[in-house]
C-alpha cells in the first residue's frame, strides 16, 4: 500500500484531471433535475472536501471511486438542503391563515401540537416521516437521501415514527387521532 496522499495541492490536482470532465458529468447528471449552477455548486463543494480530505486517501489507485462517493454524498448533503428549503420557513399559525395555506382550516392548536409531537419523534424518525409526508419524496428516495440501502428500513422507520406520533399525541393530549404533518404547510 502507498504512504498517504501529501497536501499539496498540485498532487490532488493531478489525480483529479483524468477524472474531472467524467465527475462534472455525473454531478450534472444527479443534479439534473436542478438548475445548471445548483450543479456545479455541488461539483465545487465536492472538490473543496475532496482537496480538505486528499491527506486521508491511502492508496491512490483509488481515487476515482474516493472522488465520486465525496461527491455523490456532497450531493445527498444539498437533497437534504432542498427538501428542507421545500418546508422551511415554517409559517406561524396566523401567517398560514392570512395566506390561505390551508385546504380547510386546522382545529386551533393544530399546528403547535403537531410541532409538539414531531418535535419528540428521534431525528431520523421526524426526517423520514417529513421527507415523505411533507416534502413528497419517494420510499426509495427517502431511503437515498437517509443513506440506507434499503426501501424496508425507511417503511420500517416510517411505520415506527407514524405509531409514536400517534403514542406521543396521546400523552400530550393532543389528538385522539393520528396527528397529521400537513398542517404545518
Amino acid at each position: 500500500m502507498s504512504p498517504p496522499a501529501s497536501r499539496d495541492p498540485d498532487a490532488f490536482l493531478a489525480a483529479l484531471r483524468p477524472h474531472y470532465d467524467d465527475a462534472l458529468r455525473y454531478s450534472r447528471a444527479l443534479c439534473a433535475r436542478w438548475s445548471p449552477d445548483e450543479a456545479e455548486d455541488v461539483f465545487q463543494s465536492a472538490l473543496l472536501q475532496a482537496l480538505e480530505k486528499h491527506r486521508t486517501l491511502r492508496d491512490p489507485e483509488r481515487f476515482r471511486p474516493w472522488f465520486f462517493q465525496i461527491l455523490t454524498r456532497t450531493f445527498y448533503s444539498a437533497v437534504r438542503r432542498h427538501a428542507v428549503r421545500r418546508v422551511l420557513p415554517l409559517p406561524t399559525e396566523a401567517e398560514a391563515e392570512s395566506l390561505g395555506l390551508y385546504a380547510d382550516a386546522p382545529e386551533p392548536g393544530a399546528v403547535a401540537d403537531t410541532l409538539a409531537v414531531l418535535g419528540r419523534l428521534r431525528a431520523k424518525e421526524r426526517a423520514a416521516l417529513l421527507l415523505y409526508e411533507l416534502a413528497g419524496f419517494s420510499i426509495d428516495e427517502v431511503a437515498r437521501i437517509q443513506g440506507d440501502r434499503s426501501a424496508s428500513a425507511v417503511k420500517s422507520r416510517l411505520s415506527r415514527a407514524r405509531s409514536r406520533a400517534r403514542e406521543i399525541a396521546t400523552r400530550l393530549g393532543a389528538s385522539t387521532e393520528a396527528p397529521s404533518i400537513h398542517v404545518i404547510v
